[in-house]
């Protein structure tokens, strides 16, 4: 639950993330993006869920503030979408996980 709610924060941030913000909105983006995305690969590691492993820990090593990966604000109006679909391809597939368990 935690995961799931955080994630759809995390994901509505980076949706949004493509407008004019203070740069401390980019920072907590980072961070709670990062730490909502380790979360739920524990979780994914502990269920055994493949692709919501791969998905949550890139979508963490991308956005991790303590080395952050840098790119242009183009690209990151690309990448920040796709990384939160990505978010709730993870959601779903930790949902399923739970419905057939």
């Amino acid at each position: 639950m935690i995961f799931t709610l955080g994630a759809l924060v995390a994901a509505a941030m980076m949706i949004a993330a493509s407008g004019r913000h203070a740069y401390d909105y980019y920072t907590i983006m980072r961070w709670l993006v990062t730490l909502i995305c380790g979360l739920g690969l524990y979780i994914s590691i502990k269920s055994g869920l493949k692709y919501a492993i791969w998905i949550t820990g890139i979508t963490a090593f991308v956005f991790n503030p303590i080395i952050p990966v840098h790119f242009r604000k183009a690209t990151w109006n690309i990448l920040d979408p796709i990384f939160a679909a990505m978010l709730l391809i993870a959601i779903i597939l930790m949902w399923v996980d739970r419905r057939a368990g």
